[in-house]
């Protein structure tokens, strides 16, 4: 077991995540220097459009959890689903449609890059983020080609939380 964290409304506490996670998501456990980062991308949600609304998907109900909390204690909104197929179903029904959609790559049926595909054959605007443990030249170019971001397994959590603002609030292009 590795030491982890977990994130429930506005403080931070410990879980242990399986030896197969790979790493800690915050260098040496340190939940004080990350909840500061965090604090900090909250407050770029105040006085925006909305609090965006994102779907996590993974095979792996820890890692899907874990996300899915720090996106929530960071101001976001979750929803959370198992594999490409929840996912379609849930747009099909047409009454939700994500600001960002964060999926895993390997899944029975329809891969993450064949979900980001059709995502983004309906919404053209729809930013993604591929995580995964599988990490090859092909799989990273792939990714590139469709995914917005990739983010490797096991990846530092202020990374994929400012990859995330990032992706939701891209800076304005400065003209010189």
């Amino acid at each position: 077991m590795r030491c982890g964290w977990s994130a429930t409304g506005r403080s931070l506490s410990y879980i242990f995540l399986p030896a197969h996670w790979g790493g800690d998501p915050i260098p040496d456990c340190s939940a004080m220097k990350y909840a500061e980062s965090v604090v900090s991308f909250a407050s770029h949600w105040e006085g925006s459009k909305g609090t965006p609304l994102i779907f996590v998907v993974d095979t792996d109900s820890v890692v899907r959890q874990a996300v899915a909390s720090v996106l929530n204690w960071s101001g976001c909104r979750t929803r959370v689903f198992r594999d490409s197929k929840e996912v379609l179903d849930e747009l099909a029904s047409g009454e939700t449609t994500p600001d960002l959609l964060v999926t895993g790559y390997s899944f029975p049926g329809i891969s993450g890059l064949k979900l980001i595909a059709r995502c983004r054959a309906r919404w053209p605007g729809m930013k993604t983020v591929l995580i995964s443990r599988r990490f090859w030249p092909g799989a990273v170019v792939a990714a590139f080609h469709k995914a917005d971001k990739f983010m490797h397994k096991p990846f530092d959590v202020k990374v994929f939380v400012d990859a995330v603002h990032e992706l939701l609030h891209p800076a304005p292009v400065k003209e010189f």
